[in-house]
């Protein structure tokens, strides 16, 4: 074997290296030729800078995408796992419209909560914590039907936005004589 054949040049560093660092892509489209360490350096950029789970090949005139699984055995795994956790994230968005979506509003779990079924759910568990949330209004569950439809009613939660009120629920016995009690207060939420 020839000297010349046991190094190639990195499009990336401009560097002699040796062929056993070469990336090895899947795309059979992309001919590009990267050293290990500079495309690792170059997912890892993305990532961490721009928060891009869709990284495109470095070279300014190809930009195929760069395959995960052909970058898998060169990535540390906390990085790997970054970038799938984007790539899922990503897909997640762009299915799901923001009303069939919301995250879990206790501050020790914020998960993403989907609507798989795509009916008009009000109550829901949150998959990560277990614990109840209303759907509608993106909140911690409160009880009350007849509340909840009216509370967690577009308009009126838009009419209420920026009152400074506290929402009091006082339910009685006959549906007809239900009653919600509104009070003044300093606090600057509403909350169903």
């Amino acid at each position: 074997m020839a000297n010349s054949d046991l190094y190639f040049t990195c499009e990336i560093c401009i560097e002699p290296v040796n062929i056993n660092k070469k990336f090895k892509h899947n795309n059979g489209n992309c001919k590009d030729n990267f050293c290990t360490d500079c495309i690792c350096k170059y997912v890892e950029a993305n990532m961490v800078q721009s928060n891009n789970a869709n990284i495109k090949c470095p070279v300014l005139g190809c930009r195929l995408p760069l395959n995960p699984l052909s970058c898998r055995p060169i990535l540390p795994t906390h990085l790997f796992d970054k970038w799938c956790e984007l790539l899922c994230g990503q897909t997640v968005l762009q299915k799901y419209e923001l009303s069939q979506r919301c995250y879990c509003p206790y501050p020790d779990c914020s998960a993403l909560v989907l609507n798989e079924c795509g009916d008009n759910p009000t109550e829901s568990t949150c998959p990560n914590c277990k614990r109840q949330i209303c759907f509608q209004c993106k909140s911690p569950w409160h009880p009350g039907a007849l509340v909840v439809d009216m509370l967690c009613n577009e308009s009126v939660a838009a009419q209420l936005s920026d009152a400074d009120v506290v929402i009091d629920f006082a339910m009685y016995a006959e549906p007809e004589n239900r009653l919600v009690a509104i009070s003044t207060s300093t606090m600057k939420e509403v909350s169903c």
